[in-house]
C-alpha cells in the first residue's frame, strides 16, 4: 500500500500539499516577520507555538497574524498549557475577520492528555475543551482535537509505545465526546461511533470533566522534557 496521510491520498488542500512553518520566536512581532517571511517563501501554513510565542491575549495573536491572509492560510497550534484561550483567540479572529466559514483553515491544537503529559498534571478533556469542539464544528477546514505522540517519543519511548499512546489517547477523545454529546445533545451527534465500552470515569449530569483510564497502561514518570520538534504531524479528529 502507498503511504499516505489523511483520509485521502492527495490530502485535504486542492494541490495535494501543505508546506507548515514551526514559528517559535519569542514575542508577538518577531513571530510576525517569521510568519510572513516563511508564507512569502513558499509556506502554505503555519504552525504557532502559543507558549514560545509568548501569546497572552488575543491582541497578541492578532498582531503575530497581522498581515496574513486569513482565507488562504492554514493557521496551527502547537499543544500546550494555554491551549483552549488562544484556540478560543482563533475562532474569535477568524469572525472578526470576516473570514467565510467555509474559508477557515485550521488545528486547534486540543490535546490535553498529551500537554499533561509533557508539562504535568491530570489527563482529562475538560469542558472548556468540549466547547471548543462544539464551536468548530461548522468549520469543515478546522480541526479542534489532536493526538501529538512527540511528548511520549520526548521521554524516550519505543516507536510502538509512540503508536499505542496515540492511538489509546484517540479513542478516549472519541469517548469522551460520545458522553459529551450525550449530555449536551441527546438527539444529535458530535461524532457517529460505535459504542466503545467503558473507559473509566465518564461524564455524567454535573460533572466538569472526563477522566479516563490510562491509555494503554501507559504513563510517565514525571514531566517530559520538551525536545525540538521535527514534522510536528498529528493525529487530528
Amino acid at each position: 500500500m502507498p503511504f499516505t496521510r489523511g483520509a485521502a491520498a492527495a490530502g485535504v488542500i486542492p494541490d495535494g500539499w501543505d508546506v507548515r512553518a514551526l514559528v517559535v520566536d519569542e514575542g508577538p512581532e518577531d513571530a510576525n516577520r517569521t510568519v510572513l517571511d516563511e508564507l512569502e517563501r513558499g509556506s502554505t501554513s503555519v504552525l504557532l507555538d502559543p507558549q514560545a510565542i509568548g501569546i497572552a491575549g488575543p491582541a497578541d495573536l492578532a498582531a503575530v497574524l497581522n498581515g496574513v491572509y486569513l482565507n488562504m492560510t492554514t493557521v496551527a497550534l502547537v499543544p500546550g498549557p494555554a491551549t483552549n484561550e488562544v484556540a478560543g483567540w482563533l475562532l474569535d479572529l477568524w469572525e472578526a475577520s470576516g473570514v467565510a466559514e467555509a474559508e477557515r483553515r485550521g488545528h486547534l491544537g486540543l490535546d490535553p492528555f498529551g500537554v499533561a503529559a509533557r508539562y504535568g498534571g491530570p489527563p482529562m478533556v475538560d469542558t472548556a475543551a468540549l466547547d471548543l469542539v462544539v464551536r468548530a464544528r461548522s468549520l469543515p477546514g478546522v480541526r479542534a482535537l489532536e493526538v501529538d505522540a512527540t511528548p511520549y517519543a520526548d521521554a524516550g519511548t519505543s516507536d510502538a509505545g509512540q503508536l499505542a499512546s496515540a492511538l489509546s489517547t484517540g479513542v478516549a477523545y472519541l469517548r469522551a465526546l460520545r458522553r459529551w454529546r450525550t449530555r449536551r445533545t441527546p438527539h444529535s451527534h458530535l461524532v457517529k461511533v460505535g459504542e466503545l465500552g467503558h473507559p473509566g470515569k465518564g461524564i455524567s449530569p454535573g460533572s466538569q470533566a472526563f477522566v479516563p483510564s490510562s491509555p494503554a497502561g501507559f504513563g510517565l514518570g514525571g514531566r517530559s522534557t520538551r525536545g525540538q520538534r521535527c514534522g510536528h504531524t498529528p493525529l487530528s479528529l
